[in-house]
């Protein structure tokens, strides 16, 4: 091999080390480690020993690449505690039936202060699943309303007629029963041939073929959800 070709092969190699060393982030301070997952009921409970300089933390949660939960902590060098999150709405479309649960894989972080540039990002398990059942996701949509806080995508519909109010789709309140007064409600879901609507932070169900659009001056008679909103 002549000297032109080695000096072409050690510049090329130089240009590579170099690109290697720009387009990854450096991570060698480690955040620390995350040392046991575990869901109880709507809770999802994330061991983590921080292995960093005392400062502020974050547990990043991510389904399908989307922000699943983010949690902001306090930790120091060997310190180890659990972190807590609520189990929100599935992210992925997967239908929840009543009673029953759909399973969202996860990756689950942690971070340091620094984010995602400077700090090592722990994937602990691509494959850890979360469990959330109609029960979570009614929690979790009437801690939003208690808070005025309405699920994206919702409209508000009109229901003309006094209707009777159900649990779930096909489960008719009872003892007693839940009649609701003709007007507007907030449609936050669609399913199975019902409307969930929220009544005074409760959520509740009515068939589709009991609501329309709102010809209001806000709503000019926007279109109710045709898919689910979770």
């Amino acid at each position: 091999m002549n000297m032109k070709a080695l000096k072409r092969i050690s510049i090329f190699a130089v240009f590579i080390t170099v690109l290697l060393v720009t387009a990854v982030p450096s991570f060698a301070a480690q955040a620390g480690t995350i040392d046991s997952i575990s869901q109880s009921g709507c809770t999802v409970n994330v061991t983590v020993t921080t292995t960093g300089d005392a400062g502020t933390y974050r547990l990043l949660v991510l389904d399908g690449g989307l922000q699943y939960a983010l949690v902001t902590f306090a930790g120091s060098m060997g310190q180890t505690q659990t972190v807590s999150f609520p189990v929100l709405k599935v992210v992925d479309d997967d239908p929840i039936a009543p009673g029953a649960g759909s399973g969202v894989g996860v990756g689950i972080y942690l971070m340091d202060a620094d984010g995602f540039s400077f700090a090592d990002i722990l994937d602990v398990d691509e494959n850890f699943t979360i469990f959330s059942s109609q029960e979570c996701q009614d929690a979790y949509f009437a801690a939003l309303c208690a808070q005025g806080s309405i699920p994206e995508g919702s409209v508000v519909g009109a229901l003309p007629n006094a209707q009777l109010a159900y649990y779930a789709p096909g489960l008719a309140t009872g003892n007693p029963q839940v009649i609701l007064n003709p007007g507007t409600y907030w449609v936050v879901d669609v399913r199975d041939g019902f409307y969930q609507i929220i009544l005074a932070c409760q959520l509740l169900w009515v068939p589709i073929e009991t609501m329309g659009p709102n010809f209001d001056e806000v709503w000019f008679g926007r279109p109710l959800p045709t898919i689910s909103l979770r």
